[in-house]
């Protein structure tokens, strides 16, 4: 999977996720974490990225899920897990949790480097489609049909 992401992507990157709970240190979660399969995945990735010559780096997720990507309101309480969908109570705008958390990764990641561009778009990135990958234990597959609306 990380040979196929670097090969069509020449930086990924990944949210610093850390698990919470459990009545343990937040060191001892992101050590455990770090020995799951998303942990040994970010060390294939990380390796296989210095292997090509490309990129590999984390952002941070604090918050990220709870975050208007429009008008950075910020839902005081935060959002439970089961909630997969929201409106922000600030300016209406209609979120899926995980696009509105990667939407703000994108802009944490663009705002940190200096991204060599073609400059057609005027400094702005604008996502517009939608791509959904499944992997079923013989290698990834996209999703036919997974392109949903326009998303800026």
């Amino acid at each position: 999977m990380a040979n196929r992401l670097y090969r069509e992507y020449d930086g990924v990157y990944v949210g610093n996720y850390t698990p919470h709970g459990g009545g343990i240190s937040t060191g001892m979660r992101r050590a455990m974490n770090n020995q799951s399969l998303i942990g040994r995945f970010k060390e294939a990735l990380e390796w296989v990225a210095t292997r090509s010559g490309k990129v590999y780096g984390e952002w941070d997720e604090d918050g990220s899920t709870r975050t208007c990507c429009q008008c950075h309101y910020k839902v005081p309480v935060g959002i439970p897990p089961e909630v997969r969908e929201w409106t922000c109570p600030e300016c209406g705008t209609y979120h899926i949790r995980d696009e509105n958390s990667s939407i703000n990764g994108l802009k944490q990641v663009l705002e940190k480097l200096e991204v060599p561009g073609s400059g057609r778009l005027g400094g702005k990135i604008a996502v517009c489609t939608r791509r959904a990958w499944r992997f079923d234990g013989l290698g990834i597959q996209e999703i036919s049909g997974a392109a949903g609306g326009r998303v800026s």
